[in-house]
């Protein structure tokens, strides 16, 4: 027990939220789903918590995880849809990729960390320390309580966790129906933990109805977020907005052409959350551009897609980020407060890429 509080007081727990930012990014870096890890935010709230942590820290390491992998894009659809329209090998330049993504991740876990080692120190510096006594008073009525004495069922439960989220990480990574797979994996996890609880069926459908509640409000802004878009992109409010855009590009350098690019994917961002969307309508326009500057059709294949994914974790028009913080109960202000110094390191972080692979030519053409 003396040892347990010392690792606690120390924080020596904190030092598996690298471990854990790494496994919820590894998948939409090389598969670029990131709408389906919503429903992994109750999981990560629920694995904060457990450290001793927030809801805050829970939705960092499944959002801003999940933002930053799919943002470097590995091997996920977007590189692969924006090199093959400027005829380049799909997943070629992957070292950029691979760079990209264990700096993010250094960010994230980093800032992450930063914060968490604060609130270990003193709880009371949390940022969303309303919400948390809001759920300690809700745990008192949980079956499970946090804290309690490890039981056979417990183990059983904790495996059938394991073993839901390995086969949703093995289909998203084999090709499968990942989409459809999930929420199917998660409805067969509910029965199963309903029959290692003994719970009856109106017991099991009543418990999932009261969890349930909770990711309502975050579903129906989901919806929200994706009208707005939606409006916007059929109005052809976005075509404006980029084609003004572009016009920034005339007379420059080579260098602070494809950082233009960057910074025009950024600007896209707010309108299209779709990485993959977004590539297919700036790529063919920016392609012209980066010949007359002289640059490589791969620097612009990139610039286009680290400044056209970036803001996913941050945008409110994103479902994933618009309904986790639903999920969580936690104020956008607050989010953004967090969530906006990951954004920026990763920024600068990506900008000096640009530059970086601008400069060497990066090929094949």
């Amino acid at each position: 027990m003396c040892h347990e509080k010392y690792i606690l007081r120390k924080g020596g727990d904190i030092w598996a939220i690298p471990f854990i930012v790494f496994l919820f990014s590894i998948v939409p870096t090389l598969m670029g789903t990131l709408e389906a890890y919503l429903a992994f935010v109750p999981l990560g709230i629920m694995v904060a918590r457990s450290m001793g942590l927030d809801a805050l820290v829970g939705i960092a390491i499944t959002v801003c995880a999940g933002g930053e992998g799919l943002a470097s894009g590995i091997t996920n659809t977007s590189i692969a849809i924006a090199q093959g329209l400027v005829g380049l090998p799909a997943f070629s330049g992957m070292w950029i990729r691979i760079a990209a993504y264990i700096c993010f991740n250094i960010s994230v876990s980093f800032w992450t960390m930063k914060y968490a080692l604060m609130i270990k120190k003193d709880p009371e510096k949390s940022w969303c320390r309303d919400i948390e006594l809001k759920a300690k008073l809700a745990d008192k009525e949980d079956d499970l309580p946090i804290g309690g004495e490890f039981t056979i069922k417990h183990g059983l439960i904790l495996l059938t966790v394991i073993c839901g989220l390995a086969f949703i990480i093995y289909t998203a990574l084999s090709g499968g129906d990942y989409q459809n797979g999930i929420p199917a994996t998660f409805l067969m996890m509910l029965v199963v933990v309903g029959i290692i609880m003994r719970y009856s069926p109106n017991e099991l459908m009543a418990k999932f109805g009261k969890g349930a509640q909770g990711v309502v409000s975050g579903v129906l802004v989901v919806g929200f977020a994706k009208a707005i878009a939606i409006v916007l992109d059929n109005s052809g409010t976005i075509d404006t907005i980029i084609y003004a855009a572009c016009r920034m590009l005339d007379g420059a350098s080579g260098v602070l052409t494809a950082e233009i690019m960057y910074l025009i994917a950024h600007i896209g961002n707010f309108f299209i959350i779709s990485d993959s969307g977004l590539a297919t309508v700036l790529v063919p326009i920016l392609s012209p551009i980066g010949q007359v500057a002289g640059i490589t059709q791969q620097s612009v294949a990139h610039a286009a897609i680290l400044g056209g994914a970036l803001g996913n974790m941050l945008m409110p028009t994103s479902p994933l980020t618009s309904g986790a913080i639903a999920i969580a109960e936690i104020d956008y202000r607050v989010y953004f407060k967090f969530a906006v110094r990951i954004f920026l390191t990763n920024s600068v972080v990506s900008a000096i890429l640009v530059a970086i692979f601008t400069l060497v030519n990066v090929g094949p053409f």
